[in-house]
């Protein structure tokens, strides 16, 4: 026995099967397109191996958003952001024990920068441009580095997840994008799992 449906019971059957897919791909943390792909740091040391990799950070808390007690002065970050910034570098150099390192010409990425890795970052002030020229700053900063990390801003962090990959992100401090560079290209592979 064959069964058939009216065009508008067919319509309902899929409406219902369509939201029940897409319930079911949410409960089981099916990511959409929209999401930047999570990087564990063993994954990104592993992309390592064959390319050299980038890491884009945002900086640590900033001084003149919280109530925290600041590091230093107002435009810098807060002494909890230094903090968490220094428990984060000593996780990431537990994997890389060698990596060249700049911020962009702010305080509180230099600060963060600092905290990081208990050393001054080299500035570089096109880490603050969050435009397509970015990506030139970058590939100049990475040349001939098997390990780059770049302190710079959310709203970069955003562009790049936006332009590159159509990934939808509001970074949140210390928050992290990964790419490797491949035949003079950059390629944005993730977020990395937070390390704080």
């Amino acid at each position: 026995m064959m069964l058939t449906f009216s065009s508008k019971t067919s319509r309902v059957i899929y409406s219902a099967l369509i939201i029940f897919i897409t319930g079911s791909c949410t409960s089981l943390g099916v990511r959409s397109a929209t999401e930047p792909v999570r990087l564990s740091l063993d994954a990104a040391a592993t992309l390592n191996r064959q390319y050299p990799v980038i890491f884009l950070i945002r900086h640590g808390e900033r001084c003149d958003r919280s109530e925290n007690k600041c590091l230093s002065e107002a435009a810098g970050i807060t002494r909890a952001g230094a903090k968490q910034a220094s428990q984060y570098g000593a996780k990431f150099s537990k994997k890389f024990a060698s990596f060249s390192l700049y911020s962009s010409n702010t305080v509180r990425t230099v600060q963060s920068a600092t905290a990081f890795s208990g050393r001054g970052p080299v500035i570089s002030t096109g880490l603050g441009k969050c435009d397509k020229s970015i990506y030139g700053t970058i590939k100049k900063l990475a040349a001939e580095n098997k390990t780059t990390v770049l302190f710079t801003h959310n709203h970069c962090l955003s562009f790049i997840a936006k332009d590159m990959n159509k990934w939808q992100t509001d970074p949140g401090y210390l928050d992290t994008l990964v790419m490797h560079e491949k035949n003079d290209r950059l390629y944005l592979d993730g977020e990395l799992v937070s390390l704080q």
